[in-house]
């Protein structure tokens, strides 16, 4: 699935209207992501909620490594030093945070598994970042 890629600078903070902006339905088993420019920040956090739903929704954060671009369909993600994931029942309000590491780009992608529903919408994600 592409993403949308939101590129600096930001207002602080924004919520996100690509790939996982409010109201976007994410199907069971499915990973969208959005790809957030990052660059010149210290840290990045994603709070988000998700409505109508009694599976598990999962939310994880990936660093870009530097072939990663404005262009959504290229780059590699980091598999060292991620975030841990989080998981927890969709209608309660969550955030996840990632210590950046000079990375320029980050993705952000909930998925939905573990449950008898089939779709979840998300209400918002919203993005908050340190400058360095």
């Amino acid at each position: 699935m592409a993403t949308a890629v939101n590129q600096g600078p930001q207002p602080v903070p924004f919520r996100l209207k690509g790939a996982l902006a409010a109201g976007t339905v994410i199907a069971k088993n499915t990973h969208p992501q959005e790809r957030v420019y990052t660059l010149g920040m210290a840290s990045v956090t994603f709070r988000y909620k998700a409505a109508s739903i009694t599976g598990t929704l999962t939310a994880n954060i990936h660093p870009m490594l530097a072939d990663a671009g404005a262009d959504d369909t290229v780059g590699t993600r980091a598999v060292t030093g991620l975030p841990t994931a989080v998981t927890d029942a969709p209608t309660t309000e969550r955030s996840i945070t990632y210590t950046l590491k000079g990375e320029q780009y980050v993705e952000f992608e909930p998925s939905l598994t573990n449950g008898g529903s089939d779709t979840c919408t998300l209400s918002y994600v919203d993005v908050f970042w340190l400058p360095l």
